[in-house]
């Protein structure tokens, strides 16, 4: 399959990234909202998981209580504005436990790094804000959370922009539930994921937070940028914003069937 412009699901690849029996692919008209969820229950954390941080830095201090409700409403409304723009134009990976969606990846294959946000994007993002205000369930403060989501977009893009990498696979968003992580429903998706890279002899890229890198790391990625959410200087109505490291991660493709046998890992991380 050619990379070309305005192509950036993973197409004929597919059946690599599934050619193991646990992984297989989503279609995102009819599973979006069920994507939605997992994501944003995931990237909320729980008690016993945890939290995305620049998801937590998104939604500030004020929402900072691990379980609250009106936390929960917040990044669940993050991630759906998030996956509104990445879903339609991505291949969803997925792993089941029973008739349960388990682990999600949203992945795509790539010519060059896109802009950062485009006149579709826009349209995508106000569709679902009407949708959701609609149906009554926009939450009080999206506003404001809005703009700090495009913060991390930008931030996001510049850690994209200057890996200067060309034709690559990335990975947008994977995600676990959390009554499923540590049975290894990441790692499943992660192989898959470089199954496709190395067929195609592409690299494989990511942006994530300080607290998966060990997991990227653990599945041949390597840190090639970091920045900062830096939010210490800054005080407001919602409180102190503590600074939010994020890293750009890229792993180069392994040529020989043999040595792109990955090890088995029993850790999971949200990414």
């Amino acid at each position: 399959m050619r990379c070309v412009e305005g192509d950036q699901t993973l197409g004929s690849l597919t059946p690599c990234a599934t050619s193991d029996g646990k992984t297989i692919v989503l279609p995102w008209r009819k599973h979006h909202e069920e994507i939605a969820r997992l994501v944003g229950a995931a990237f909320a954390g729980t008690e016993k998981t945890a939290p995305e941080r620049p998801c937590s830095w998104c939604v500030g201090p004020k929402f900072a209580t691990i379980g609250d409700p009106a936390r929960d409403r917040m990044v669940s409304f993050c991630m759906t504005l998030h996956l509104s723009v990445k879903g339609p134009k991505s291949t969803i990976l997925s792993v089941r436990d029973g008739n349960c969606i388990a682990a999600v990846a949203i992945v795509q294959k790539l010519k060059r790094v896109p802009p950062p946000k485009t006149f579709m994007d826009g349209v995508r993002i106000f569709g679902t804000v009407a949708s959701l205000l609609a149906r009554r369930r926009m939450p009080r403060g999206a506003t404001a959370l809005q703009k700090r989501g495009d913060i991390i977009d930008q931030e996001f893009h510049k850690l994209h922009t200057a890996a200067s990498v060309g034709p690559h696979i990335y990975l947008a968003i994977i995600a676990t539930a959390p009554a499923q992580q540590g049975k290894g429903y990441g790692g499943a998706l992660l192989r898959a994921i470089n199954r496709v890279a190395d067929s195609e002899g592409l690299p494989a890229y990511l942006e994530t937070g300080e607290n998966n890198r060990s997991l990227y790391e653990h599945f041949g990625y390597e840190v090639v940028g970091q920045t900062q959410l830096d939010g210490g200087h800054r005080s407001d109505e919602e409180g102190e914003w503590p600074p939010c490291p994020l890293l750009g991660m890229l792993r180069q493709p392994v040529k020989s069937a043999s040595a792109s046998s990955l090890v088995e890992t029993t850790s999971e991380g949200n990414a």
